[in-house]
């Protein structure tokens, strides 16, 4: 507790004989105020301090913000101490915390203030009596006559609501400059400086904003603001918050484009706000419409095909990642740095190509999550911003040109899509009963209508250059968000067929995406017919698996109870395919732990499939990284319930096709090793296996993503049409007969 009297404290005299002079917080003043066991306690700063207030100074700062001499004499708490209340007026100017408006000259500024979905009085209250500050409360309707060239701030409580938004266009078509300042509590945003002059028209943050987590959707419920639900903010704080606007219209440049985050009073960061995107739906095409080609040139800078280093990539792209405007709203990592563990592992925000089941479903599937893995710390990063970016980049907003038709009428320039999504007659009849498992992966749709009028979007097929047609269901994901625009979904399409990210890849150049998706394609496509038919395989060459990490991996896994195999199971297709299978021996379980990974170069297939198991591995409790047993209890919480059951319930003996076989057939690998688009492209053609290719870059984005489409190549998840499920075991002699459709293995891909 602070005492004092009027004859210790030189200042107090000074400050009486200002009489009713108003006390104001400088205007980049903030403060926190938390009360907890009957002790109020101030986190106050200042530009030139920051100090922890706690006793009589703290209760003081909450009491008497922005009020004037007289009036704090008058208060109650302060009247029947006047020389304490002086010592601590004193006490709190000399540590810049506290300001007189004769010494406020320097911040004067001049604007206007718009009120939007805001408590009024609350504004108000932090500009009245104060002519001095040369900033009036103007109302929106009068615009054009009040604005007068002085800098105007909106204040709101949304950046995006209606009300704002109309007010942004009346600023816009009246050639004015304005800023808005979003109110949330203790948080704020401050806007780029918005208009038809500057760089950030009002649709450009709008549609960040929007975009961002597509406005918190998540399982196709909306969530919460971002910004938490509205309290009342400290009026010195507003004072603060509409000055620092003012001042950002003045002073910064106009091409600036990132909003200003306030967490708690203080500057958290910048978010940048993306520019550049589509805000208007696109006009239908006609049937003469021709693909975009895909430049396929392929200048690789590293091993593993790559046109861009990791460095190169993150740098390029790293300014996505944010919670308020990004793309990504994070990056985390899924695995402490201290774990002893030989892959890093990020989690990336959001991955919208899992939205079709209810939140908890989403939340809990492995699929539900983007993420990225690596040996390294960066390149984890990169991979899991990469895979946020494609995923995003394949929702559909209502911009995407299409054309609105039957497959009847397309005739022979439509692909069928029963040969892209591959369900079985029997899988038709059923869909009743097999849908009530509340799996989206595994969900079968109404049988394909060829008269039924739905849309359809052009695709590429670079080997006789010629244009056909996919339905845009197949093609985009389609369910509610806030940057949707009028028929951005296909409704009648989705009940026939769902988007899912199968063959959808991002990369540093078009090309290299077109080879990553053709790649994921071969990967699933080899997984399906070796997992369905349960077929042996050999295990891969040493030469191929005998690398520093893979040996690593294998002694870490070994010290917590963990064996490793690499199968090979390579198709027809020749391009190298690598299972990585890694069990626990167990009583009730072996948690049989799996990875794939496909690349021309069989080492970086096996490298890849091994750190896919691992990255499987990090998306469990931590126990499955030790030599602990399981529990069921978070594991159940941590995954979907298929992935589950397997962990508790499989066995290496019920499941031949995990256990290396010496005997069996291999094929032969294709002789190149490097992932060139146009090679696998033509290896695919040449085993009767056309390849389209749809580019679904976002031009706001700048990262290419390519859908990549080869009908016949089979999905790993469960779909049981006649072809190369039954028909590549007999032909590369590892079944004398296709197996039957009741045959197959019970068990579905979980991944």
């Amino acid at each position: 507790m602070i005492t004092a009297s009027l004859d210790n404290h030189s200042e107090t005299a000074e400050l009486y004989s200002q009489g009713t002079e108003r006390y104001v917080r400088n205007p980049q003043f903030h403060f926190t105020q938390q009360t907890r066991e009957n002790r109020t306690t101030v986190v106050a700063s200042s530009p030139e301090t920051t100090v922890l207030l706690e006793g009589s100074e703290a209760e003081f700062i909450a009491e008497v913000d922005g009020k004037t001499l007289e009036e704090m004499m008058r208060l109650p708490r302060w009247a029947a101490d006047l020389p304490l209340m002086f010592a601590l007026a004193a006490q709190l100017q000399r540590r810049g915390l506290i300001m007189t408006e004769t010494q406020l000259s320097d911040y004067t500024v001049q604007g206007n203030i718009e009120i939007i979905d805001v408590t009024r009085a609350r504004v108000l209250e932090s500009f009245s009596a104060s002519p001095q500050d040369g900033i009036r409360v103007i109302d929106g309707h009068m615009v054009p006559s009040v604005n007068s060239g002085l800098p105007t701030v909106i204040v709101c409580e949304d950046m995006i609501s209606p009300a704002v938004e109309k007010l942004s266009r009346k600023y816009e078509a009246a050639g004015y400059l304005y800023c808005l300042v979003q109110l949330q509590g203790a948080d704020a945003l401050i806007s780029p400086v918005l208009g038809t002059s500057s760089s950030v028209p009002y649709d450009q943050l709008k549609h960040s904003l929007q975009v961002n987590a597509q406005y918190a959707l998540s399982g196709g419920k909306l969530l919460d603001n971002v910004m938490g639900a509205a309290s009342v903010t400290p009026r010195s704080a507003v004072y603060s918050l509409v000055w620092s606007a003012i001042q950002r219209m003045k002073t910064s440049d106009p091409a600036e484009n990132t909003v200003l985050r306030f967490k708690n009073g203080l500057f958290e960061g910048e978010h940048y706000v993306m520019t550049g995107a589509k805000t208007t739906k696109a006009q239908p095409l006609n049937l003469d419409a021709q693909a975009k080609k895909i430049d396929l040139s392929f200048n690789p800078v590293n091993d593993a095909g790559r046109a861009k280093s990791t460095r190169e990539t993150w740098e390029t792209y790293r300014h996505l990642v944010s919670d308020v405007t990004g793309v990504v709203s994070s990056l985390k990592r899924l695995v402490p740095e201290d774990e002893e563990l030989l892959v890093h592992v990020y989690g990336a925000g959001h991955n919208w190509a899992l939205n079709h089941g209810s939140s908890e479903e989403f939340t809990r599937s492995l699929r539900g999550r983007s993420s990225g893995k690596g040996t390294t710390d960066l390149g984890a990063r990169v991979s899991g911003l990469a895979e946020a970016i494609e995923r995003h980049s394949a929702i559909s907003d209502g911009t995407e040109a299409r054309l609105h038709t039957s497959y009847k009428d397309l005739g022979e320039q439509a692909l069928d899509p029963r040969t892209l999504t591959q369900f079985s007659q029997d899988q038709y009849e059923q869909r009743d009963v097999l849908n009530q498992v509340k799996d989206p992966y595994h969900w079968v749709p109404e049988k394909f209508d060829p008269t039924a009028e739905i849309d359809w979007m052009p695709v590429w097929r670079p080997a006789c250059d010629e244009t056909a047609w996919i339905p845009a269901a197949y093609s985009l994901f389609m369910f509610d968000h806030g940057a949707m625009l009028p028929g951005a979904k296909c409704p009648l399409g989705q009940k026939m067929m769902r988007s899912d990210s199968n063959g959808l890849a991002s990369g540093s150049t078009p090309g290299d995406a077109a080879a990553q998706a053709l790649l994921e394609l071969i990967e699933r496509d080899a997984v399906a017919i070796w997992w369905y038919n349960k077929i042996p395989r050999q295990i891969m060459a040493p030469e191929f698996t005998d690398t520093p990490f893979i040996q690593r991996t294998r002694e870490w896994l070994q010290s917590i109870g963990r064996n490793l195999e690499i199968l090979d199971i390579t198709t027809d297709i020749g391009i190298p395919v690598a299972a990585a299978v890694a069990p626990k021996p167990g009583d009730a379980s072996d948690q049989i732990i799996l990875g794939f990974g496909a690349h021309p170069n069989p080492e970086i297939a096996a490298t890849r499939a091994v750190t896919e198991a691992l990255q499987f591995m990090c998306a469990l409790p931590a126990q499955f990284r030790t030599a602990e047993g399981m529990d069921l209890d978070l594991l159940k919480i941590s995954v979907d319930d298929a992935a589950s059951h397997w962990l508790q319930n499989a066995k290496l003996d019920d499941n031949p096709h995990l256990v290396p076989d010496p005997q069996a057939l291999n094929v032969e690998h294709v002789p190149w090793k490097q992932a060139d688009p146009q090679r696998i492209i033509a290896r695919l053609e040449d085993v009767g296996l056309p390849v389209y290719l749809q580019e679904l870059t976002r031009p706001y984005i700048g990262l290419p993503v390519v859908r990549a489409l080869v009908p016949g190549l089979r999905p790993w998840w469960r779909r049981l049409a006649a072809g190369r499920l039954y028909d590549v075991p007999v032909q590369c002699g590892w079944l004398t007969q296709p197996t039957q459709e009741t045959d197959l293995n019970p068990i579905s891909m979980f991944f």
